[in-house]
């Protein structure tokens, strides 16, 4: 986006369609959500160069929704999108570096409350978080992340309407 909003007008529409297919081999098996590497991200929790801390907070959720749902149905003997124990072992890696990427943006951004709470499945994703295992960095990110959207009142009274009630999974886990 940045790219072609500095482009010189009268540029080629067609100039940058090879560059966007283009793939360093060193960062095909790293996770890029709304055009944001998430490991790299995590090294700075640096916000200021990400575009759309929204658009990037809503994709962090829907990956780590798809991830949790993927999980629960391996666990249960419905196929999956784990057709490996590789695959799942990345998965987990990134499962971990998307939630942590998540906590930071609620720590660098007090409207990221809000965007969880509209987000589809946003406060079930929070919540089915806790149930991984207690001593995962995924399940700590989760816990720091809801610590700190539980400050946001918004974020408490949405919690406290939503349906079906998700609270139980806090209590679940201690």
């Amino acid at each position: 986006r940045k790219v072609d909003d500095d482009r010189v007008k009268g540029s080629n529409e067609d100039d940058l369609k090879l560059a966007k297919v283009f793939v360093y081999d060193s960062l095909k098996d790293e996770l890029c959500l709304g055009g944001v590497y998430v490991r790299i991200f995590n090294k700075t929790s640096e916000t200021r160069n990400i575009d759309d801390p929204s658009k990037f907070c809503n994709e962090l959720i829907a990956y780590i929704w798809r991830t949790l749902s993927a999980k629960d149905s391996s666990s249960n003997g419905v196929e999956s999108t784990f057709t490996s124990t590789t695959s799942m072992g990345m998965h987990m890696v990134h499962l971990d570096y998307a939630v942590e990427a998540l906590r930071s943006l609620t720590e660098a951004h007090n409207y990221i409350a809000h965007d969880v709470i509209k987000a589809s499945h946003g406060i079930l994703t929070i919540f089915s978080a806790l149930s991984l295992p207690c001593k995962s960095k995924a399940f700590t990110s989760a816990v720091q992340a809801l610590s700190i959207l539980t400050k946001a009142a918004e974020f408490v009274v949405a919690v406290s309407r939503y349906t079906p009630p998700c609270l139980w999974r806090l209590l679940k886990c201690l």
